[in-house]
């Protein structure tokens, strides 16, 4: 019986869940920027970061020690 199908399948479900788990709590210190040159290698991606949290980030200006953010790939 050939499984490839499935495994394939399974294999891109796995990357996408891993993908959306990616948190990162906010320390002392940080801003958008200093996540994002950490994360991606560039400030101007704080944006990416900033648009996945509407629930979270109101302003980017405006984050706060202990908060918990999505970081998206």
């Amino acid at each position: 019986k050939d499984n490839t199908n499935y495994i394939q399948s399974i294999t891109k479900e796995a990357k996408t869940r891993k993908k959306e788990m990616r948190y990162i709590t906010v320390k002392k210190g940080d801003t958008l920027g200093k996540i994002a040159k950490r994360v991606y290698g560039n400030v101007m991606d704080y944006e990416k970061i900033y648009v996945a949290n509407p629930d979270i980030v109101r302003r980017p200006d405006k984050i706060y020690v202990g908060q918990r953010l999505r970081v998206p790939e």
